[in-house]
């Protein structure tokens, strides 16, 4: 009877040849010069997405163009403003006031709230509703 590493020998026997092929072909690439990193990045990142960077370089175009034709200054500058009006004085000092109110409130400590009637558990109600 047959071992099974001469069974498995005597089913690949024909993939030596081709095994020996792939073997001289790795080797021969050993000796060929190498790609520099640009060329690498270049195969790599650009190359297989070609039309993703496409799109994302025409929606820069596009940013710039809409950039341009708004024409927006792009310094920044105060704005004039108008002189205040008494009423929103008036609002603003009130609205200090009620905030000091609030902060000496916050400061005191708080009631203490009423505990419920404790209970044991056999007296606790359970409602069952029939749907």
């Amino acid at each position: 009877m047959k071992t099974p590493c001469e069974i498995l020998f005597g089913r690949h026997e024909n993939a030596g040849p081709r095994l020996d092929e792939i073997r001289r072909e790795i080797v021969g690439r050993i000796d060929a010069p190498r790609k520099s990193i640009s060329e690498t990045l270049w195969c790599e990142l650009i190359v297989p997405a070609q039309r993703a960077w496409m799109c994302f370089g025409a929606g820069w175009v596009v940013v710039l163009a809409l950039n341009i034709i708004a024409g927006g200054d792009s310094s920044v500058s105060a704005a004039k403003s108008e002189p205040v009006k008494p009423d929103s004085v008036i609002a603003l000092q009130r609205q200090e006031q009620l905030m000091a109110r609030l902060a000496e409130n916050e400061g005191s400590p708080p009631s203490p709230a009423e505990a419920p009637e404790r209970r044991p558990r056999s007296e606790v109600r359970v409602e069952y509703k029939v749907v």
